[in-house]
């Protein structure tokens, strides 16, 4: 479990967080300036907050209350950014090996043999840095984070600066080692919520510095906290509507992967969830009985309604 219960306040900006986020891959999601790369900064000890507390499981990395504020090198932490940040002048061996200090030669090397296995690079710990791929650069740098025994993984885009083929590739790799091999939580940045739904166990959505909204993939994708969180979304399609069950009337923004469903079950005075539930279980009734009634001239004009009868949810995300 990590904690991030912190302010960091700059001229012009203010982070101000309060999670408490469970073990496994936490997504910072947001656009530019949401303050995910600071989190990580101040969670790595590079900035210090103004006030606060982290930590990470029972291990207290800052506290201003109590007076604790552990140095970069004592938090253990791995740190991966989006540039790889390797020395050109050592080897990979010596890159993946920089962190560990006071280790005998033997040591050292069996450790890093390891960790370059880990990732696909066994054997290349004498080549350097200037003749490996993107890809096997970051692998490198993701090697060397791994090599000091983390307790988390602080991840900036990591994959950003690859093709598309290099990042699913490296994606697999990293959930693999992180999940199944090493069992380490981590903390990854992206501006991609297609990346967020696919790596995450847990989305943290930032705008501004503050948080818009916390919840498990799905909860992001399908049940927005608001009209902010909703705009990120692939969703072409948003229903405004006034719900009179259950007391008052209060306004719900829910964006619609298509409408006929989710307006049916609203009509019908279903809460908020369980409008999603009917959208995605109920479609094909509502398909056959509504949507189909429609000329293909309506539907011809309507393409966003195109998949109403023949609903399928092999991933939110993907285009229709």
């Amino acid at each position: 479990m990590i904690t991030l219960a912190f302010r960091k306040t700059l001229r012009d900006f203010a982070l101000d967080l309060d999670l408490t986020l469970p073990d496994g891959v936490t997504v910072l999601f947001g656009p530019s300036g949401a303050g995910k790369s600071m989190t990580l900064s101040c969670v790595a000890g590079l900035q210090r907050p103004d006030a606060g507390r982290i930590s990470v499981g029972n291990r207290l990395l800052f506290d201003s209350e109590a007076g604790v504020a552990l140095p970069p090198q004592a938090r253990r932490v791995g740190l991966v950014s989006q540039q790889y940040l390797l020395f050109p002048h050592l080897s990979v061996g010596d890159n993946v090996a920089f962190g560990l200090q006071g280790r005998s030669r033997r040591e050292r090397q069996r450790i890093v043999g390891e960790a370059l296995a880990l990732v696909g690079l066994a054997g290349a710990e004498t080549l350097r840095p200037a003749l490996l791929s993107g890809g096997q650069q970051q692998r490198v740098a993701v090697a060397r984070a791994l090599v000091t025994r983390p307790t988390v993984m602080l991840m900036d885009e990591p994959f950003s600066a690859v093709d598309g083929p290099t990042r699913a590739r490296l994606r697999r790799d990293l959930m693999r080692i992180l999940r199944d091999e090493l069992t380490i939580p981590a903390l990854f940045v992206t501006h991609d919520l297609a990346e967020a739904y696919l790596l995450a166990d847990h989305i943290v959505v930032l705008e501004a510095g503050r948080v818009l909204q916390a919840g498990t993939p799905r909860e992001i994708v399908y049940q927005p906290a608001n009209e902010r969180v909703a705009g990120w979304h692939a969703a072409r399609n948003r229903l405004s509507a006034r719900q009179r069950t259950g007391g008052a009337p209060r306004r719900i923004d829910h964006p619609a992967r298509w409408r006929c469903a989710t307006d049916r079950a609203v009509e019908r005075g279903l809460g908020r969830r369980q409008a999603v539930d009917h959208g995605a279980a109920g479609a094909g009734d509502v398909g056959a009985q509504g949507c189909a009634r429609r000329s293909a001239r309506e539907r011809a004009a309507r393409p966003d309604h195109r998949r109403a009868d023949r609903w399928a949810e092999p991933h939110p995300l993907l285009p229709a």
